[in-house]
């Protein structure tokens, strides 16, 4: 049987259990916006403050904490070992999660239940449709959902055209294009690679188009990327936490990736999200050659 793993306190969170210990419920207020959270973390999810001074204050259960995630997801997976975890995972981070075997119990699920806001999906699965095609059919379902799942084996263009439309709208000032044109067959042959040795990539995907991705491995975050139209409405940070989560559920104590210096939208990104500048640096070896900063995440 599969367990849910036993909590363990952190600096931040200790508080929280120590109360819970002597049968008391509290929650953490942050001291600038006065919003309630939970789990307790690093920084506020509300207002963003990376110095949230959080007071634990005793609450009787009948109102209504806010937590990081809200929003209902359909899971479909038919590993049940593999569905039970991940269920745990989203429902870690404040989701509702509904579960569905195949893809023709998935649209049933669509079908009845209107409030889906999420749809995370295997790609191979049984009964004669992938993950990928469930998704096309949510498409014509489901208009305006976005769905994440795993990236197909033959989708090398659609990460290429998500990182290239990505990389053009945020580093244009790093590596402005009229001198330094964008490496195609370079990001070409890295997601094709990727590809094909089986690297974890997850993609958001909405009206049948991939929008957003994020690759992970041995513990870093590899990429990030969401096409500039869809800045600010969830999809990064949808895609952060669950490779976030994966890096977590591997066994890693702490996630790394590296980010430009010079790129102060993504260093906001990842900073609200917990990273921390570690001291790390290297030059990045396409010209002009920016230098490139280490982020660390404990988790």
């Amino acid at each position: 049987m599969t367990t849910r793993p036993l909590p363990v306190p952190d600096e931040v969170s200790a508080p929280f259990w120590a109360a819970c210990a002597e049968h008391v419920f509290t929650l953490p207020r942050c001291s600038h916006c006065r919003e309630f959270s939970l789990p307790p973390e690093a920084t506020c999810p509300h207002c963003h403050s990376a110095d949230p001074q959080f007071s634990f204050e005793p609450v009787n259960g009948r109102g209504k904490g806010r937590s990081r995630l809200r929003g209902q997801v359909l899971l479909v997976e038919d590993d049940q070992t593999i569905a039970t975890l991940t269920k745990q995972t989203l429902e870690s981070t404040g989701m509702t999660v509904m579960l569905a075997k195949s893809a023709r119990e998935a649209l049933a699920a669509l079908a009845e239940h209107r409030g889906i806001d999420v749809v995370f999906s295997d790609v191979m699965m049984p009964g004669g449709m992938s993950g990928v095609e469930l998704a096309h059919e949510i498409r014509a379902r489901l208009e305006g959902g976005i769905v994440l799942r795993r990236a197909g084996p033959e989708e090398t263009g659609a990460l290429f055209e998500v990182q290239r439309a990505a990389s053009l709208a945020a580093l244009g000032h790093i590596y402005p294009p009229d001198r330094y044109p964008f490496p195609d067959d370079a990001v070409r042959d890295r997601w094709r690679e990727a590809l094909a040795t089986g690297s974890e990539i997850a993609v958001a995907e909405q009206d049948g188009r991939v929008i957003g991705l994020a690759a992970w491995a041995d513990g870093w975050l590899d990429g990030l990327y969401v096409r500039p139209e869809h800045w600010g409405d969830g999809v990064a940070d949808r895609l952060h936490d669950t490779a976030v989560q994966a890096i977590s559920d591997s066994g890693a104590e702490a996630a790394r990736l590296w980010v430009l210096e010079d790129n102060a939208r993504a260093r906001r990104f990842y900073e609200r999200h917990g990273w921390r500048v570690d001291g790390s640096q290297r030059v990045v070896p396409f010209p002009p050659h920016p230098l490139d900063l280490g982020y660390t995440k404990e988790l």
